[in-house]
């Protein structure tokens, strides 16, 4: 019989327990067991090269997360948004606000999110880093 992992088996998950011990009475103030999962997990390549030979043209990024709320943006070397997206399937084609080609060169992005299992609403992510546009 073969078995394999789910996608919910693959996801990290962390657990903590918290236990003390019995006062002098006998009773313990407080006892619980819990799960809390943790962030989940998306890549995105540092590089890519929007040349039109077919092979690494577009950026995107890879993930198994589901997205309550979602930002994607990328910035010039003068701190100028070149693109937003707000749908975590984004392509970018290495174009700016005016569809041009970019310049080769390093542009930082920015991602700001919330997951859907953030049941308070409150728990807004943020990651940063750069991309090398190669022509």
């Amino acid at each position: 019989m073969k078995t394999t992992l789910t996608s919910w088996a693959r996801k990290p998950l962390l657990i903590f327990l918290l236990f003390i011990s019995l006062n002098s009475f006998g009773q313990s103030p407080l006892s619980t067991v819990g799960t809390d999962d943790c962030d989940c997990e998306f890549f995105i390549p540092n590089s890519f090269s929007p040349n039109g030979d077919e092979s690494n043209d577009n950026l995107h990024i890879k993930h198994e997360c589901i997205f309550d709320d979602f930002e994607f943006r990328i910035y010039n070397r003068w701190g100028e948004v070149i693109f937003t997206a707000y749908d975590p399937d984004f392509i970018w084609q290495g174009t700016n606000g005016l569809g041009e080609l970019v310049q080769f060169g390093t542009y930082v992005w920015k991602a700001r999110y919330r997951l859907a299992d953030d049941i308070e609403r409150v728990h807004v992510k943020e990651r940063t880093g750069h991309i090398n546009v190669i022509r």
